[in-house]
C-alpha cells in the first residue's frame, strides 16, 4: 500500500491503525514502524491481538538500528525472519507498514542505501 498525505500526524496514524487493525482482524501477523508506537498501539483494540507476538510496533530506530547502528542487511534479515516466522507460526499473511518519510529526517540513514 502506498499513501500520500499532506496533513497532521493523526491522519497518518489513522492510515496505519486501519491497516494494522484490518490485518489483525484477518488473523495476520502485523509489523508497524512509526514515529510514536504508543499512538498506534493505544488505538488498536487489545482483543484483536489474539496471540503473543501477533503485533509488533517499533520506532524507526528500533527497527533500523536494533544494535545502535544502521545496517540495511540487518533490517532486511529481520524482516525476512519475521515473515518466515509468521508462516511457520500458522499466520495466513504477514503485513508490514512503515512511514518512509521518517527516514528523510534522520541523519543516521542519509549516508546509506535503504532497502527498497
Amino acid at each position: 500500500m502506498c499513501a500520500f498525505y499532506s496533513s497532521s500526524r493523526n491522519v497518518l496514524d489513522d492510515i496505519v491503525v486501519d491497516y494494522a487493525t484490518n490485518g489483525l482482524q484477518a488473523g495476520n501477523k502485523v509489523f508497524c514502524m512509526v514515529d510514536q508506537p504508543s499512538s498506534v498501539r493505544g488505538r488498536i483494540p487489545p482483543q484483536l491481538v489474539a496471540r503473543e507476538g501477533m503485533l509488533h510496533v517499533l520506532t524507526e530506530d528500533e527497527a533500523y538500528m536494533p544494535d545502535g547502528s544502521f545496517s540495511k542487511d540487518v533490517f532486511i534479515r529481520n524482516m525476512e525472519t519475521m515473515a518466515r516466522e509468521a508462516s511457520a507460526d500458522g499466520y495466513g499473511s504477514f503485513r508490514a507498514v512503515y512511514v518512509n518519510g521518517i527516514i528523510i529526517d534522520n541523519p543516521h540513514y542519509q549516508s546509506h542505501s535503504l532497502p527498497g
